[in-house]
Formats: C-alpha cells, sequence, structure tokens
C-alpha cells in the first residue's frame, strides 16, 4: 500500500489531483483517513489495469475499486484506459468477480484488467 499512498502524493504534486482528492484516495487504500471514515463499497480491493505495447508497458494503473471512477479521470487519455466501464467492473465484482476480468488487444496495444 505504500507504493500506492506515494503514487497519490506524486499526482499531488504534479498537480494532477487536490489536496482533498489525494485525501479520499489515501482513506480508501487505508494509510492514513480519519478514525470512522465511511467503509469502502468492496472492500479491500484494486482496480488494475496494464496496456503494454510490445514488451514495454505504457500504462500501469493500481486504484482502489471505491474510488476508480474519481481516479479514471486522472489516466492519461491516449493511454487505453478511458474505455473502461467502471460501473460494470464494481457491479462484477460485487457479484463475485476477481483476478483477471479482461484481456483485450487490438493489434498494437494489449489491455489488461484484473481486480484484486
Amino acid at each position: 500500500m505504500k507504493e500506492e499512498r506515494m503514487h497519490i502524493l506524486q499526482m499531488v504534486a504534479d498537480g494532477k489531483i487536490t489536496v482533498d482528492e489525494a485525501d479520499k484516495l489515501i482513506e480508501a487504500i487505508g494509510t492514513g483517513g480519519p478514525a470512522g471514515a465511511r467503509r469502502p463499497a468492496v472492500p479491500g480491493r484494486f482496480l488494475r489495469i496494464r496496456v503494454t505495447e510490445g514488451a514495454d508497458i505504457k500504462t500501469n494503473v493500481s486504484i482502489p475499486l471505491e474510488l476508480a471512477k474519481l481516479a479514471m479521470r486522472f489516466v492519461p487519455k491516449d493511454s487505453g484506459v478511458r474505455d473502461v466501464d467502471v460501473d460494470e467492473v464494481i457491479q462484477l465484482v460485487k457479484e463475485g468477480a476477481q483476478g483477471k476480468l479482461a484481456e483485450i488487444e487490438d493489434g498494437k496495444q494489449k489491455v489488461e484488467i484484473y481486480v484484486e
């Protein structure tokens, strides 16, 4: 979880998210939110999306599932990740889905979606 926390802090430093948004993300991953914070809809689950082109990793995103909709706003538009229907992924996880949910290839890029 330290890696995710550092990534969130780097997004603040880069001006990609506000301090308030970072606070919500950190609360969701359980690394420093205030006591009594609301419980995640899908506790302890992360959405992991990896986009590769050949052997090169173009995008590697790991976000708390509860905040996936918010966090998707900060994913680069050309990353191949923005087309993921987060509402559908959350519904699948609530119904018990886990592990690799999808693998999509278009000849150039491969997008893999996991829930852990």
